[in-house]
């Protein structure tokens, strides 16, 4: 099987995360990854899944890459830094970053 065919037909998960102790969320794609990174970067606090969407890699790709883009004014800065930090939002946002997840279609 090409790349590219498997990029269309793998299965991966996108994932919109709350931090128990913080005021912001983060989108990612791999929940292991996130796991493996809060492990080396020694994160000190727990997260919940707030939304776990199964999809085609592609799928999930273009979710996230729309999410990042329709809300690149809302990025929050965490003062601790760690692996995704750019991938992480204003919880403010949360609502409109839940329907846009969800639908995968601009919301105005």
């Amino acid at each position: 099987m090409k790349i590219n065919q498997l990029f269309f037909t793998s299965k991966n998960i996108l994932f919109i995360l709350s931090f128990t102790i913080f005021s912001y969320i983060r989108i990612a794609t791999e929940i292991m990854t996130i796991l493996n990174k809060n492990k080396r970067a020694t994160m000190p606090y727990s997260f919940n899944v707030l939304l776990d969407i199964e999809s085609t890699s592609s799928d999930v790709y273009n979710r996230e890459k729309l999410i990042k883009k329709q809300f690149k004014k809302h990025r929050h800065n965490p003062s601790i830094k760690f692996c995704g930090i750019s991938e992480c939002y204003n919880i403010n946002s949360l609502d409109k970053i839940l329907k846009l997840a969800i639908s995968g279609n601009i919301i105005i």
